[in-house]
């Protein structure tokens, strides 16, 4: 004869395997830990040599022709906090590019990861996109940048300036820190980022949905104190999951309260869970 508790721990392990099976199942097919490679067979051009870095601002140093001999070098991605320690302002980053010949100059953009502010990205001195949050509590860390690069932009020898200029007044972090810059076919790297997040936007939608479920049950049958814990992992995992996702700036949640939710959802989900056994 199986008791409660042991027919309610069976329940959880099994709802947990499925949670699991899930993430492993859904994970693959984002496309991330695969080669960015498009449609059209191109590789695409990893930025991740030695670029040019400087802490100050003016407008020349988006130009091709401004010369950059005195400035520093840093390896990206990395945390520019290392170089300039304590210091607030601008930062400026320049890399010359050659692009494979025979690469087409439609359809290309470029994909930066994510900063820990504001920026605005130049190719040969033309603005070809800026995002982010000048505002303390406008927390853009996790947001992903990917910009489309105009034909009319580029040199027709496939020799161009990249110049990215980064806004670090209220952040610890600096600079590009999260993964190289990559320019590939825009079309790939945008759908690349959509069935990431399609994926993850699933996966926080079945954990919110199983939560609640749970807590449904645990308001039928009170005793089921392990119901309670396990609903409300599962809720926090499916906060915490939905705020990792780009979804939080698709839609404008970006607020100090909607950051406190996030960091609320992480510390409690381990230990709800621990409370299950």
């Amino acid at each position: 004869m199986i008791s409660k508790d042991d027919k309610q721990r069976q329940i959880i392990v099994n709802l947990l395997t499925i949670l699991f099976l899930l993430g492993a199942a859904v994970w693959p097919v984002t496309g991330y830990g695969h080669p960015a490679t498009g449609v059209g067979g191109y590789p695409p051009v990893v930025l991740d040599s030695s670029w040019k870095i400087k802490q100050a601002d003016s407008p020349e140093f988006s130009s091709p022709l401004y010369h950059d001999a005195d400035w520093q070098t840093i390896q990206v991605p990395a945390n520019a906090q290392d170089l300039f320690p304590g210091q607030s302002g601008y930062l400026w980053y320049r890399q010359w590019v050659d692009l494979p010949p025979g690469k087409p100059l439609y359809d290309l953009g470029i994909r930066l990861g994510k900063i820990a502010s504001a920026d605005e990205t130049y190719v040969n001195g033309y603005l070809i996109g800026s995002s982010g949050s000048v505002q303390p509590y406008g927390l853009d860390n996790l947001k992903i940048r990917i910009y489309p690069i105009p034909a009319a932009v580029l040199a027709a020898d496939g020799h161009n300036l990249v110049a990215i200029r980064v806004n670090r007044y209220y952040t610890n972090l600096g600079g590009l820190y999260s993964e190289p810059a990559v320019i590939g076919e825009y079309s790939h790297l945008i759908n690349q980022l959509i069935r990431a997040e399609s994926a993850r936007l699933v996966l926080s939608s079945v954990f919110l949905l199983l939560g609640v479920a749970l807590l449904y049950f645990f308001a039928k049958r009170r005793q089921q104190v392990g119901l309670l814990y396990f609903g409300l992992g599962v809720v926090s995992l499916g906060i915490y999951t939905f705020y990792n996702s780009q979804w939080r700036y698709y839609l404008s949640l970006e607020t100090v309260y909607d950051t406190r939710l996030y960091y609320a959802a992480g510390v409690i989900t381990a230990p709800a869970f621990a409370q299950i056994g």
